[in-house]
């Protein structure tokens, strides 16, 4: 089974292909978890995202798109050497 769900912000600006056949970009998500101190860390990952068919338009028409929360439902995706995740499902919190 390939499925990701991510809650997180969006870190960079969209990239939009040429040909509008994809829109990628960068969104990081935050987990916390007490160490063996017991006390609280925050670790933050980035990870990398592609949106292909409708998503291009509805990510083309978000205004403040730069540190956007969002919620997105999609699979790992391998081109090359690089794992993007591949959106099925957005919703802009």
């Amino acid at each position: 089974m390939n499925h990701v769900n991510l809650i997180g912000k969006t870190s960079s600006g969209r990239t939009i292909a040429a040909d509008r056949s994809e829109v990628k970009f960068r969104m990081q998500t935050k987990v916390s978890f007490v160490n063996e101190k017991g006390e609280l860390e925050t670790s933050t990952q980035e990870h990398a995202i592609i949106a292909t068919g409708r998503w291009v338009r509805v990510l083309e028409e978000i205004e403040n798109f730069n540190k956007s929360e969002i919620a997105i439902e999609g699979s790992l995706k391998t081109i090359g050497w690089k794992v993007f995740i591949q959106i099925n499902d957005l919703i802009l919190l």
